[in-house]
């Protein structure tokens, strides 16, 4: 189905994944990302729900990850209420396994990423029973401890100076 332009498309979310929808903007007007993934836990579309656009969504998403030029994730964030309830594995598949099903294209995690998302991302790999591997960067973010991440993210710029729960002061 398509609506102003954007493909709305219905998939089977696990159950873990009840309440969320998906929003993709393929090729933003950026030189940094080729595609921004925003989820969303609320009842504006069904769960299953994936929208592809090349437009951003205004309202600021639970999640979002935004994929560079090779298809490996830069930034992922997720809003601090649904942290440690492992949504990202569940997503993670279903993402990895929706790119390569709609765009014959394989996702993946950057080498230069924190001890966290490392963590997300081997389990991951687990669930898929995956074999390809981007090592993590000696000397990257991994081997460093991370604080909690800005209020601000440093992109999509549409969300700047916008929190989840409302706008910063």
């Amino acid at each position: 189905m398509n609506l102003d332009g954007a493909q709305i498309l219905q998939f089977d979310f696990p159950e873990k994944l009840n309440g969320f929808w998906v929003h993709v903007c393929v090729e933003p007007e950026s030189t940094l990302f080729t595609y921004i993934v925003s989820i969303y836990k609320n009842d504006e579309y069904p769960t299953g729900t994936v929208i592809l656009s090349k437009y951003m969504p205004y309202a600021y998403p639970d999640m979002y990850g935004c994929f560079d030029k090779n298809y490996q994730i830069q930034r992922m964030y997720t809003n601090p209420i649904h942290r440690r309830n492992g949504y990202w594995v569940p997503f993670g598949v279903l993402l990895k396994q929706f790119f390569a099903n709609k765009f014959n294209i394989n996702i993946d995690g950057t080498g230069d990423r924190s001890k966290q998302t490392d963590r997300i991302y081997a389990r991951t790999r687990a669930e898929l029973g995956n074999v390809s591997f981007v090592p993590p960067i000696k000397g990257g973010r991994i081997e460093y401890d991370e604080m909690e991440p800005p209020r601000d993210p440093a992109f999509p710029l549409i969300w700047f100076g916008q929190r989840i729960g409302g706008f910063n002061e």
